[in-house]
């Protein structure tokens, strides 16, 4: 949501997921024969849902490349938080390396966030706010993690907030206030499913002014049994609005009365 108008973001790829698997239990593919290209889309809806002011606000090339765009609002300015793929697998050298990253609508400049742990694959940290200077992120589930990144010298500092999580959620929407006291975001859990490959359930995962975790719901589906990833959360008047992919070839919008969504979730 930016001064009152909804502004959506996707990735436009050459790639996407088909719910099945050959007979090794691999996931399987459309595209992608010489290397995966990634853009990102920014477009509006109008009235009746239609895709208006459809524009590639960065073009598809191949690695290193951006994807699966967060919107946030930092220090005044809409950028997204990204997935930057630096090394895609190829060949019999299986090495896949990736960061996260923050590109700046504006300027169209990209930089880079280091791993706190040094790892090469490093993807959808969730943006929260920025206090004093500092972004504030969630880097796992389990254990609760929060990232603290200075914006003036990119140093990073690690904080443990819950060593007992039960379950490793990944990834997920951004967090969304919905009461003076609660605080909302789509988490998911992703497992291999014989004959489907990787699914994904969704879970919404409520927290504190602490950020502690309040309540997680049941998990629900949005449309179907299968690959279903949430990146998009807002509100609207007294709704919450979710915006999801499907299998990489599909997005869809969908609401919900807040008050509606929380009887559902506590009750």
């Amino acid at each position: 949501m930016d001064r009152g108008k909804l502004r959506f973001f996707t990735r436009i790829t050459n790639v996407s997921n088909k719910p099945e698997v050959n007979i090794f239990g691999q996931l399987q593919k459309r595209g992608a024969k010489s290397g995966t290209l990634n853009g990102i889309a920014e477009f509006e809806l109008d009235d009746s849902y239609q895709v208006i002011n459809y524009e590639e606000i960065v073009e598809l090339t191949g690695v290193p490349n951006l994807e699966d765009p967060k919107a946030f609002v930092l220090e005044g300015q809409v950028v997204l938080f990204c997935n930057l793929v630096i090394r895609e697998p190829n060949g019999l050298d299986r090495t896949f390396i990736s960061k996260n990253a923050i590109l700046t609508l504006d300027s169209q400049s990209v930089d880079a966030l280091e791993s706190p742990y040094f790892k090469n694959i490093e993807k959808n940290w969730i943006p929260i706010d920025v206090v004093d200077g500092t972004l504030r992120l969630f880097y796992s589930c389990n254990p609760l993690t929060l990232l603290k990144v200075n914006l003036k010298n990119g140093a990073t500092t690690v904080d443990i907030i819950d060593k007992d999580m039960q379950i490793d959620f990944h990834g997920g929407s951004q967090l969304i206030r919905i009461t003076q006291d609660l605080l909302v975001r789509v988490v998911r859990r992703k497992m291999q499913m014989k004959n489907l490959g990787m699914i994904a359930v969704s879970y919404l995962m409520f927290h504190n002014n602490d950020l502690t975790v309040n309540k997680i719901s049941k998990p629900f589906l949005f449309r179907k049994f299968g690959f279903e990833i949430c990146n998009g959360l807002a509100i609207i008047d007294d709704r919450l609005v979710f915006t999801w992919g499907e299998d990489d070839i599909k997005n869809f919008i969908g609401k919900i009365e807040i008050n509606k969504l929380i009887n559902w979730a506590f009750n």
